[in-house]
């Protein structure tokens, strides 16, 4: 079993981009958090244990993003649902618009993250139905 993320993104984007919807988005906070936990977890880490870090990195992100998202009342922006142990999952989305997926699992004996490459337009009432394929990274964690 797997957890997935949806982070909205923004609106519906046939209108025009609203640079304040994005930016007080879940995502633009993902990404945020993301880069500053790279820059820290990777800061003089040896080749060895930069998959570790990395996975950390992921893990960091995700509890700042859901604090936030809790703190800033747009826990909406934030959709959680689990992926079975073939790697499928769908998800219903109440409020329309393009959401980045993020999944933290495992893959054989690996701790492993798979994640969009763009983000996924849906439209409102409808669910996002997928399978995972190969993680983008899975490794077996070290501890520090």
């Amino acid at each position: 079993m797997a957890d997935v993320y949806l982070f909205y993104a923004l609106g519906n984007p046939k209108f025009a981009l609203d640079k304040d919807d994005y930016k007080n988005s879940a995502y633009h906070e993902w990404l945020t958090e993301f880069r500053k936990a790279m820059s820290v977890q990777n800061s003089g880490v040896g080749e060895s244990q930069q998959c570790s870090a990395w996975l950390r990195s992921y893990h960091s992100a995700l509890e700042k993003t859901l604090d936030w998202s809790l703190a800033n009342k747009k826990e909406w922006q934030v959709i959680i649902g689990q992926a079975d142990e073939e790697g499928r999952f769908s998800i219903s989305v109440s409020d329309p618009g393009e959401y980045y997926v993020l999944v933290l699992g495992h893959a054989g004996f690996n701790n492993a993250v798979w994640e969009s490459k763009e983000l996924v337009t849906i439209s409102p009432g409808k669910e996002i139905t997928t399978k995972m394929s190969s993680p983008e990274k899975a490794c077996v964690e070290v501890g520090d």
